[in-house]
């Protein structure tokens, strides 16, 4: 029994330096909310149509930059390791989970945009609850998302990151009504958090982990 828990956790550890470990996934998601940022100003100038096209592409440009990264700096360190059907089930997850962020988030900014969203009606609430409550309740479903992850891959700044994503969504709404911006601070204050825990992540990363030499 101890040595399969040994082998269980000697896997969750390849695991997690195997996917947030270099910090590639970091830098994905606070690029991606950098892009959250700028959605409604680009939108403004080009259409809600081309500028859904324009972020889609750039979102799968940034999916195709974080895998060439990976090959070339990140496999050469680590090499390739075969995971048990539980973990590539844990992988799979996380990738679906990634997508269903990126979806959802087009999806509310879209449909927010454009006035589809049906309030609900709340009896004895103030009017700026019954305003903002999908949104807070949405938050709380990425929070609570991005808490599972943290723990099933054994990494704490997931829980940082959901808070982050969740708030500014949230924040985000509110300033849009109040204030009509069309510049999302919010996404663009978590994204620069993000991305600098991500940079900070990728160089420890790469100086704790140097391509491997021959020796002669």
């Amino acid at each position: 029994m101890s040595s399969q828990l040994n082998l269980k956790d000697a896997e969750r550890q390849v695991l997690r330096l195997a996917t947030f470990q270099d910090g590639l996934w970091d830098l994905f998601l606070g690029a991606y909310l950098l892009l959250m940022s700028l959605y409604p100003v680009t939108r403004s100038l080009l259409g809600p149509a081309l500028n859904l096209v324009l972020a889609l592409l750039v979102s799968l440009v940034m999916v195709y930059i974080v895998w060439w990264a990976k090959r070339r700096f990140i496999l050469p360190r680590t090499g390739l390791v075969r995971f048990s059907p539980s973990a590539k089930k844990r992988i799979r997850s996380l990738r679906g989970l990634t997508w269903v962020l990126v979806i959802l988030t087009f999806a509310i900014l879209v449909l927010g945009r454009l006035g589809l969203f049906v309030e609900p009606t709340w009896q004895g609430l103030p009017a700026w609850a019954s305003e903002f409550d999908i949104d807070a309740m949405f938050a709380l479903a990425v929070v609570a998302l991005f808490a599972l992850a943290a723990h099933n891959f054994g990494t704490p700044r997931l829980y940082l990151y959901g808070w982050l994503l969740g708030l500014s969504m949230l924040a985000s709404a509110v300033i849009l009504v109040y204030q009509g911006a069309q510049f999302q601070y919010p996404f663009a204050i978590a994204g620069v958090i993000v991305l600098g825990t991500g940079g900070f992540v990728l160089s420890r990363f790469l100086r704790q982990y140097p391509i491997p030499t021959e020796e002669v």
